[in-house]
C-alpha cells in the first residue's frame, strides 16, 4: 500500500474520530510495517484546558463557549506533534486540522516539506439535526446547546469552506461521504472511496 495523507473534514459529531480509529487499525493491517502518524486536535486540547494553568485556562473558556482556538496555538501543537513523531513513509492521518484556510495553508506547507503531493480529503457530509442529536448524547461537560450551536455556525462559516479550497488544490482529491449511514456504512463507503481493501 501506498503510503496516505488523509485530511477528515465534516462538524463536530459526524463521526470523525471514529472512522479516523476504525481507519487507522483497517490500515494497520494491512501495512503493518509503515507507521502512522494520527494527529488530532479535539482530544488533545481539552486533555490540556483540564490540566490547570494559564493557558489551560485560556482554552477552556474558548472551548466551553464553542470557540476555536487560535491558529497560532493550533498550528503550533500540529508541528510540534509532527516534529516529535513523525518518520519517512508514515501514513498522515489529520482529525479536526485544518479548520480554516490559514490553517490549511500551513498544512500545505508541513506536507510540501515532507514531500507529501498526493492528499485525500473525506468530507463527512452529516445533517445537523443527527450530529446535535449526537453530541447530546455523548454527554460530555462542553456539550451544551449554546456551545454545539456555536461550533456548527462556525463549521458552516470557517470549515466548510475548504471544501472548495481542496477542490481547486491540484494535489488534493475530495471524497464526498454520507456521515450519517450506521458506522459500518461510513467506514465501507471511505474504505471504498480510499481503494483500502
Amino acid at each position: 500500500m501506498e503510503s496516505k495523507t488523509l485530511i477528515f473534514i465534516g462538524p463536530q459529531g459526524s463521526g470523525k474520530g471514529t472512522q479516523v480509529d476504525l481507519l487507522k487499525e483497517k490500515i494497520a493491517k494491512l501495512d503493518p510495517e509503515r507507521f502512522i502518524n494520527h494527529v488530532q486536535t479535539g482530544k488533545p486540547f481539552r486533555e490540556l484546558a483540564a490540566a490547570g494553568g494559564y493557558t489551560a485556562d485560556v482554552v477552556k473558556k474558548l472551548i466551553d463557549n464553542g470557540k476555536l482556538v487560535p491558529d497560532v496555538l493550533t498550528n503550533a501543537f500540529v508541528i510540534k506533534e509532527f516534529v516529535d513523531q513523525h518518520v519517512e513513509g508514515a501514513h498522515i492521518l489529520l482529525d479536526g486540522y485544518p479548520r480554516n484556510e490559514a490553517q490549511a495553508i500551513a498544512c500545505n506547507e508541513l506536507f510540501a516539506l515532507y514531500g507529501r503531493e498526493k492528499i485525500d480529503v473525506i468530507h463527512l457530509d452529516t445533517e445537523e439535526s443527527v450530529v446535535i442529536e449526537r453530541m447530546l448524547e455523548r454527554g460530555r461537560e462542553d456539550d451544551t446547546e449554546v456551545a454545539i450551536a456555536e461550533r456548527l455556525r462556525k463549521y458552516r462559516e470557517v470549515t466548510e469552506p475548504l471544501l472548495d479550497f481542496y477542490r481547486q488544490d491540484k494535489n488534493a482529491t475530495v471524497h464526498v461521504i454520507d456521515g450519517g449511514q450506521d458506522i459500518e456504512e461510513v467506514q465501507k463507503a471511505l474504505c471504498e472511496a480510499l481503494n483500502i481493501n
